[in-house]
């Protein structure tokens, strides 16, 4: 009834309204995913012209999200939407959310494009995947982080909370996935992965698990971290200026 008195016209609802004023009702399986798609829709479908990369789990999400956008723009304009903020990584809006609600996510998503992004790292919380806030995004490459014990008030337990997760890895036209395994729900994500994405698995010396990128030989001291790393591409030693063993997973990620 607010909607109509302020001038809805349209209206999107999983049941008929007992009471139908003079406005057009589109019955619809999921309501916030119809939201969603119309935002998209109405912004211009901004993320077709952009490489979208969603970033989730529990820890490690606005790290990821902020490494990739700053590696990522060394060759082509890249945004980062998440909890420290929107925009490019030199100059982020403030964000109220860690994912944007669906009208808010496309309408910025969309000025990012008009502003030259053609890259977008993005943090995904599995509050917007269960709430479909990111239906309409077409991600490029997924990543997985780790999942550990948060938000069980909303999902109720570990295993909800970890479908919540796992609905970014089952977007559709899904290329790539990028998953720790050094954590127990990302080694059973990795094994049911379609053939059709790729995936790049990552983690630290393991005598079971042997991962696309191996990172070894981890020394922290109070000027950062310097690890080996090892991969399908080649290998190489780091040395970055963060610190905390964390942030080693985190960078083994970007690699």
């Amino acid at each position: 009834d607010s909607a109509i008195a302020n001038g809805a016209r349209v209206v999107f609802c999983e049941e008929m309204p007992r009471h139908v004023e003079a406005v057009t009702i589109v019955l619809v399986d999921n309501a916030r995913r119809a939201m969603a798609m119309a935002s998209t829709e109405f912004y211009g479908n901004p993320t077709r012209g952009m490489q979208t990369v969603g970033v989730t789990g529990t820890n490690g999400k606005t790290s990821v999200a902020s490494f990739l956008a700053q590696a990522l723009s060394t060759r082509v304009p890249t945004a980062v939407l998440g909890t420290v903020g929107n925009g490019f990584p030199d100059h982020l809006e403030p964000s109220t959310h860690t994912t944007l609600d669906a009208v808010n996510l496309h309408a910025t998503l969309g000025a990012l494009f008009a502003r030259g992004a053609r890259a977008v790292a993005m943090e995904v919380s599995s509050h917007a995947l269960h709430q479909e806030r990111v239906a309409g995004v077409p991600f490029h490459t997924a990543v997985f982080t780790n999942l550990s014990h948060e938000h069980l008030d909303y999902h109720g337990d570990m295993a909800n909370y970890g479908r919540a997760k796992r609905r970014l890895f089952e977007s559709k036209g899904l290329k790539y996935a990028v998953i720790n395994i050094d954590d127990d729900y990302g080694r059973q994500l990795l094994t049911s992965m379609p053939a059709s994405v790729g995936t790049v698995s990552y983690g630290f010396d393991n005598k079971n698990y042997s991962p696309s990128l191996l990172g070894s030989n981890l020394q922290l001291g109070r000027n950062g971290l310097r690890m080996h790393v090892e991969s399908d591409w080649g290998s190489a030693d780091l040395s970055v200026p963060l610190l905390g063993g964390f942030n080693a997973s985190n960078i083994l990620n970007i690699n």
